[in-house]
């Protein structure tokens, strides 16, 4: 990956990261909002270096005839976002790193890994303790900021602090989310019960089997 640098390619998995860091991080009651969900629509047709697999194309299917000016919608996608990962109710998708790498245990031990991967870059979750550091939003959020970083980098050409960030992408998208995220998207994909919530499993399935290939080619 660090061998050719394709701005376009960065700036579109910039885009890409935040929508899907905005869907996964809000709160139990934002996500009825269809400015959020018309914006993480609207990524599906802009990122189109990622529209090549099959997850992507059956995404799509689902979503694009799903969302409307319904409120009875919003409400069934509330309750099913709510019922994945959030509670009160056992989830049926936790979004934690550690429960798929540690026995399910939420704040495992994969989880202090991960909050040392921040650290090892100044980063400290504001709300450290309340919220684990391996949600699968927080760790999204991270792969987001150091494709900014990257794309800085790029700006101001210097070209080694390009080659370490996108080093450092690779590493962590290597070490942990890959080694789980695959597996939650499935879960979504199997216990949604509204295709637009399914269709978010398939496009995070479609968005990680994209940068498992294009950091490991």
């Amino acid at each position: 990956m660090t061998s050719q640098f394709n701005e376009g390619l960065w700036k579109r998995r910039l885009h890409v990261l935040n929508k899907l860091k905005d869907m996964m991080l809000s709160n139990k009651d934002s996500i009825i909002h269809t400015r959020k969900i018309s914006s993480f629509l609207t990524s599906l047709s802009e990122y189109d270096d990622y529209h090549s697999n099959e997850f992507f194309d059956q995404c799509w299917s689902l979503l694009e005839n799903n969302v409307q000016n319904n409120e009875s919608l919003w409400k069934e996608i509330l309750f099913d976002f709510n019922r994945l990962f959030v509670g009160p109710d056992k989830l049926q998708a936790p979004p934690y790193e550690s429960v798929y790498r540690d026995e399910g245990l939420i704040m495992g031990p994969s989880t202090l890994e991960v909050r040392n991967f921040y650290q090892s870059e100044g980063l400290k979750l504001e709300n450290q303790g309340k919220e684990p550091d391996d949600h699968i939003g927080i760790e999204l959020e991270f792969l987001s900021y150091i494709t900014r970083l990257i794309i800085m980098s790029q700006e101001k050409q210097a070209e080694e602090e390009v080659n370490y960030y996108q080093e450092l992408y690779e590493k962590f998208l290597n070490e942990h989310l890959l080694q789980w995220g695959l597996e939650f998207a499935d879960l979504i994909i199997d216990k949604a019960e509204t295709k637009f919530m399914k269709g978010v499993g398939l496009y995070l399935k479609g968005f990680l089997k994209e940068e498992e290939l294009q950091v490991n080619s």
